[in-house]
């Protein structure tokens, strides 16, 4: 099954890997920072997504987005933020009902997706409409290389986009320190990285969602994904240690150009 982060049942969406429950809204004094609940002093040791602890203030980052684009991008996450929130609250686990198989085709053709190779830069968290406890996190790409696109695609060659998830942690303006749905992923994208991704846009607020990830930060392929490791250790995998010179022109021949 292709992985979009649209699909919401009482789920809350990452695009990190596994079956895992989303953690407990929490509020903490910013010193020192202290451990999120259920999580164990090393629950972050081996996950990807360390760089969630951060907590960002928000009256320091910059947002370049349009208050139109901002305002569609809030209107989105509201829904699904406050559920977390709420499900937070009441002291209920919600927890993500996709799995991943490597029975799947490694490349697969899904229909509006592109495929890009982009670094991940930076990212923002994101209060809705100044509540502190709806949050969403926006991550910031810049392609190195379009791959390919759909015909309506608007991804360009050393353009940038961001991709969007529920929840983050912010430090508010009392000094308090809010966490939504932040909770350890062994697979995950870190700042820095740069990857092979298939994107799929968003119904509205002009932003993407990672439908599947490679990291080529060392010129190769490397699997990112809980099934991609798998489909690799069993011997399958046809992009696993390609180099990344090779890898734009194997993605071209085996998924055509489509639209919805």
């Amino acid at each position: 099954m292709s992985f979009k982060f649209a699909r919401w049942g009482i789920l809350a969406v990452f695009f990190a890997l596994g079956s895992c429950a989303l953690q407990r809204l929490w509020s903490q004094t910013s010193a020192p920072l202290q451990p999120l609940p259920r999580h164990s002093t090393t629950s972050f040791a081996n996950a990807q997504n360390r760089w969630q602890l951060t907590a960002i203030d928000p009256q320091r980052q910059v947002d370049t987005e349009s208050p139109d684009v901002r305002a569609q991008r809030d209107a989105y996450w509201r829904p699904k933020s406050q559920e977390l929130k709420e499900a937070a609250l009441k002291d209920i686990a919600i927890t993500q009902t996709h799995t991943y198989s490597e029975e799947e085709p490694e490349v697969k053709t899904v229909p509006n997706s592109s495929w890009v190779i982009a670094t991940f830069d930076h990212f923002l968290v994101i209060p809705i409409s100044g509540d502190d406890m709806l949050l969403y996190t926006e991550m910031h790409f810049d392609i190195t290389e379009l791959v390919q696109k759909p015909k309506s695609g608007t991804l360009v060659d050393g353009g940038s986009f961001d991709v969007d998830l529920v929840g983050g942690r912010i430090k508010a303006s009392d000094g308090s320190i809010h966490s939504l749905g932040v909770s350890p992923q062994q697979y995950f994208v870190q700042p820095g990285h740069t990857y092979l991704l298939q994107l799929t846009p968003a119904p509205s607020g002009n932003f993407y969602f990672i439908n599947k990830q490679w990291d080529v930060s060392s010129g190769k392929v490397v699997p990112d994904r809980s099934d991609e490791v798998r489909r690799a250790s069993k011997g399958l995998s046809k992009l696993d240690g390609m180099p990344l010179s090779k890898v734009s022109t194997y993605i071209r021949s085996v998924v055509p150009v489509v639209n919805d």
